[in-house]
Protein backbone atom coordinates (compact mmCIF):
# COMPACT_ATOMS: atom_id res chain seq x y z
CA UNK A 1 0.00 0.00 0.00
CA UNK A 2 0.91 3.63 -0.66
CA UNK A 3 0.39 6.98 0.20
CA UNK A 4 -2.38 8.83 -1.28
CA UNK A 5 -0.42 11.87 -2.33
CA UNK A 6 3.55 12.14 -3.46
CA UNK A 7 4.80 13.68 0.09
CA UNK A 8 7.80 12.19 1.24
CA UNK A 9 8.74 11.58 4.74
CA UNK A 10 11.58 13.62 6.34
CA UNK A 11 14.00 10.98 8.40
CA UNK A 12 15.99 12.32 11.20
CA UNK A 13 18.51 9.77 12.16
CA UNK A 14 20.24 9.20 15.48
CA UNK A 15 23.61 7.59 16.56
CA UNK A 16 21.73 6.43 19.61
CA UNK A 17 18.33 4.84 20.64
CA UNK A 18 16.89 7.30 22.48
CA UNK A 19 16.11 9.89 19.66
CA UNK A 20 18.27 12.36 21.50
CA UNK A 21 20.68 15.65 20.44
CA UNK A 22 21.10 16.81 17.12
CA UNK A 23 20.27 14.61 14.44
CA UNK A 24 23.22 13.00 12.85
CA UNK A 25 21.38 12.70 9.36
CA UNK A 26 17.77 14.24 7.95
CA UNK A 27 17.01 13.71 4.75
CA UNK A 28 13.83 12.69 2.45
CA UNK A 29 12.80 9.20 2.91
CA UNK A 30 9.80 8.20 -0.19
CA UNK A 31 8.92 5.70 1.96
CA UNK A 32 9.53 3.70 5.02
CA UNK A 33 10.43 0.31 3.48
CA UNK A 34 13.95 -0.91 4.93
CA UNK A 35 15.74 -3.59 5.69
CA UNK A 36 19.28 -2.38 6.27
CA UNK A 37 20.14 -5.85 7.47
CA UNK A 38 23.19 -6.11 9.50
CA UNK A 39 24.28 -2.79 8.13
CA UNK A 40 24.38 0.97 9.27
CA UNK A 41 21.43 2.97 7.09
CA UNK A 42 23.56 5.86 5.86
CA UNK A 43 27.43 6.84 6.24
CA UNK A 44 27.91 8.04 10.24
CA UNK A 45 25.10 6.33 11.18
CA UNK A 46 26.27 2.92 13.52
CA UNK A 47 25.20 -1.15 12.34
CA UNK A 48 23.49 -0.56 15.68
CA UNK A 49 22.41 1.34 18.57
CA UNK A 50 21.11 3.94 16.49
CA UNK A 51 17.19 5.92 16.15
CA UNK A 52 15.46 7.28 13.23
CA UNK A 53 12.36 9.79 13.64
CA UNK A 54 10.27 9.83 10.67
CA UNK A 55 7.57 12.80 9.85
CA UNK A 56 5.23 13.20 7.36
CA UNK A 57 1.61 15.40 6.27
CA UNK A 58 -0.18 14.19 3.97
CA UNK A 59 -4.15 14.66 2.56
CA UNK A 60 -5.96 11.08 3.54
CA UNK A 61 -9.51 11.13 2.08
CA UNK A 62 -11.91 10.25 4.98
CA UNK A 63 -12.34 6.52 5.83
CA UNK A 64 -10.37 3.74 8.48
CA UNK A 65 -7.25 2.92 7.62
CA UNK A 66 -5.18 -0.43 8.33
CA UNK A 67 -1.27 1.16 9.77
CA UNK A 68 1.08 -2.13 9.76
CA UNK A 69 4.83 -1.11 11.54
CA UNK A 70 7.25 -3.93 10.81
CA UNK A 71 10.21 -3.34 13.07
CA UNK A 72 13.01 -4.52 14.50
CA UNK A 73 13.35 -3.30 17.26
CA UNK A 74 11.05 -0.67 18.92
CA UNK A 75 8.33 1.07 17.34
CA UNK A 76 5.98 3.83 18.28
CA UNK A 77 3.46 5.59 15.55
CA UNK A 78 1.46 8.50 16.21
CA UNK A 79 -1.12 10.10 14.01
CA UNK A 80 -2.31 13.68 14.42
CA UNK A 81 0.03 13.62 17.56
CA UNK A 82 -1.97 10.55 18.96
CA UNK A 83 -0.04 7.42 19.72
CA UNK A 84 -1.29 4.49 18.24
CA UNK A 85 1.18 2.34 18.45
CA UNK A 86 3.97 1.67 20.87
CA UNK A 87 6.20 -1.12 21.24
CA UNK A 88 9.16 -0.09 22.57
CA UNK A 89 11.11 -3.25 23.07
CA UNK A 90 13.66 -5.15 21.78
CA UNK A 91 12.20 -7.67 19.27
CA UNK A 92 12.76 -9.74 15.98
CA UNK A 93 11.34 -8.56 13.23
CA UNK A 94 7.10 -8.48 14.03
CA UNK A 95 4.19 -6.72 12.68
CA UNK A 96 2.48 -3.98 14.84
CA UNK A 97 -0.90 -3.59 13.12
CA UNK A 98 -3.82 -0.54 14.10
CA UNK A 99 -7.01 0.61 12.18
CA UNK A 100 -7.92 4.22 12.63
CA UNK A 101 -10.60 6.18 11.56
CA UNK A 102 -9.46 9.85 9.61
CA UNK A 103 -11.45 12.35 8.89
CA UNK A 104 -11.18 13.83 5.16
CA UNK A 105 -8.15 16.20 5.10
CA UNK A 106 -4.59 17.08 5.89
CA UNK A 107 -2.55 14.28 8.81
CA UNK A 108 0.60 14.41 10.33
CA UNK A 109 1.84 10.31 11.06
CA UNK A 110 5.41 10.03 13.03
CA UNK A 111 7.15 7.19 13.44
CA UNK A 112 9.80 6.38 15.83
CA UNK A 113 12.28 3.67 15.39
CA UNK A 114 15.08 2.63 17.24
CA UNK A 115 17.60 -0.43 16.61
CA UNK A 116 19.66 -2.21 19.00
CA UNK A 117 21.58 -4.88 17.49
CA UNK A 118 21.15 -7.62 14.15
CA UNK A 119 18.92 -6.79 12.06
CA UNK A 120 17.49 -3.61 11.43
CA UNK A 121 14.19 -3.52 9.61
CA UNK A 122 11.58 -0.80 9.12
CA UNK A 123 8.86 -0.58 7.49
CA UNK A 124 4.98 1.56 7.59
CA UNK A 125 2.10 0.99 5.27
CA UNK A 126 -1.41 1.78 5.51
CA UNK A 127 -4.52 0.74 3.02
CA UNK A 128 -7.62 2.14 3.42
CA UNK A 129 -10.48 -0.72 4.46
Amino acid sequence: PTPISGATFTGQYFTNRTLSGTPALTRADTAINFDWGRNSPASGIPTDNFSVRWTKTDNFSAGTYRFTAQTDDGVKLYIDGQKVIDYWKDRSAKDSKVDVTLPAGLHTLVMEYYEKGGRAVAKLSWVRR
